[in-house]
């Protein structure tokens, strides 16, 4: 029998895909000149090759009116293997604003990650809220909220700030379990202009947003020079995470479990904690959150034994190992996240007790 003709390809299905590659090469016009990759370009390195599917790719756009989407790029990828739910925000279209359709493409990929029970990752690089939408777009801020409490204890979730990320969210950001911030980010509350003009001393952005800003404020737990040790980052964490609060974070051991540790045996005094650490961890491996926030108190991920663990320990050589409000903060957070992921928390006390200072008790007592 004769081979059946193929059908035709319609039109408006070439017209897309020309509209898809023409926003990517616009897109890197945009971004490389700024040392920036495009979502795409981040989407690539984060996760496993090949294994992107992307989900709504045209809602927003109008392939027609020769629009080829929104500003932001939703779908499911895989991370060594394992499934994760991920959106991207594009600043080469309207400045990665959120409108109407940004925040019903992310809200309907969070429902499905929650059915399907995945960790969640953000790739955040955003204008803020589209102007031109106004009120109804700040009503896709309160759906994210929504969701991002919805998903909270349930599937881990990170954000990377890897642009511009303010007000409200900014606020979104760090209700994720690990944020993480290179330098290409700027994470923010308020503006350089708004703090200027109620402090009366001029900042700029990277005073108050900068990474090194971040980290030492708490607001980013992790920060890194570039995007792509960013997503190298955050590989590594959803490769030491559960993927959601009924699994297991176990995985194949790579280090004795039952190994001598020669230098615990002649301890006298401890300089630096993360020593002791980075001796407990297997491999000496561990990932510290918060390194520069609250120093006197040490926070980190790591694995004993292939088991992923959550590390809590004092600092001698910080205040003495001292106790601090917003130190005590720190390691709550970080025991509460391990609490509902049922990760084992590991202590080392090495403290003089809680700080001592003029200022009222009361917060510190609470805190402590």
């Amino acid at each position: 029998a004769e081979a059946r003709e193929s059908q035709p390809i319609r039109t408006s299905v070439l017209r897309a895909a020309q509209l898809a590659a023409e926003a990517e090469d616009h897109a890197r016009g945009r971004q490389h000149v700024k040392g920036k990759l495009t979502a795409r370009e981040r989407l690539d390195l984060l996760l496993d090759t090949g294994s992107f599917e992307e989900i709504g790719r045209f809602r927003g756009g109008d392939i027609n009116g020769g629009r080829a989407g929104s500003a932001v790029i939703t779908g499911f990828g895989e991370v060594f293997g394992r499934k994760v739910a991920v959106y991207a925000q594009d600043f080469s279209v309207k400045g990665g604003t959120l409108g109407v359709a940004e925040g019903r493409k992310i809200c309907h990929l969070m429902d499905k990650a929650l059915d399907l029970k995945v960790p969640i990752i953000a790739l955040i690089d955003s204008g803020g809220a589209r102007i031109q939408e106004g009120v109804a777009a700040l009503t896709e801020y309160g759906h994210l909220f929504r969701k991002t409490c919805d998903a909270s204890g349930f599937v881990p979730q990170l954000s990377l700030i890897l642009g511009p990320c303010g007000g409200t969210a900014s606020v979104i950001a760090q209700i994720a379990d690990v944020t993480v911030q290179s330098k290409n980010g700027q994470l923010f509350v308020n503006g350089p202009l708004v703090v200027s003009a109620a402090t009366g001393k001029k900042v700029d952005m990277k005073e108050i947003a900068g990474s090194e800003a971040s980290h030492k404020s708490g607001a980013a737990m992790l920060v890194t020079e570039t995007d792509e040790e960013a997503a190298a980052m955050a590989r590594k964490l959803i490769g030491m995470l559960p993927v959601n609060n009924m699994d297991e974070a176990v995985y194949p051991e790579t280090d004795d479990l039952n190994r001598e540790i020669p230098q615990f045996n002649a301890i006298d005094t401890v300089d630096d904690i993360r020593d002791v650490i980075a001796a407990v961890a297997d491999n000496g491996d561990y990932i510290e959150l918060y390194s520069e926030f609250a120093p006197s108190m040490v926070t980190a991920l790591g694995k004993i034994g292939g088991r992923t663990v959550c590390f809590i320990a004092n600092q001698p050589n910080k205040d003495e190992g001292r106790l601090t409000v917003y130190g005590c903060k720190k390691a709550a957070r970080l025991a509460s996240f391990a609490d509902v992921f049922s990760i084992p928390v590991v202590t080392f006390v090495d403290s003089l007790g809680m700080k001592i200072s003029g200022a009222p008790q009361g917060e510190l007592a609470r805190a402590g």
